[in-house]
């Protein structure tokens, strides 16, 4: 998990004044849908895309694939959380996983 633990960051200008929603969200949010998220907050989706990052987040939630260099798609939350564990969340010896 730590390798694929990233953490999203979106600056808003002050000049946006105080009705744009600055809410933090914690919860887990997959990486392959970060371009509908770019999307929406730059406001130029598709007709069959969420609209805004409220949709974006609500129609993904839970959703907790991550996709790595090779394309390959994983479960966020079925990956071991630390290099060291084994598939059970075991420790391991050093590098043995």
């Amino acid at each position: 998990q730590q390798a694929y633990h990233v953490p999203m960051f979106i600056w808003y200008s002050p000049v946006l004044g105080d009705g744009v929603d600055r809410t933090t969200e914690n919860d887990i949010f997959s990486t392959a849908y970060n371009n509908y998220l770019i999307n929406a907050w730059m406001g130029v989706t598709k007709p069959e895309q969420p609209q805004t990052l409220e949709e974006v987040i609500a129609h993904y939630k839970g959703d907790s694939r991550v996709v790595d260099a090779n394309h390959d798609v994983f479960d966020y939350v079925m990956l071991r959380k630390e290099f060291t564990e084994d598939k059970q969340g075991n420790p391991t010896p050093e590098g043995q996983g």
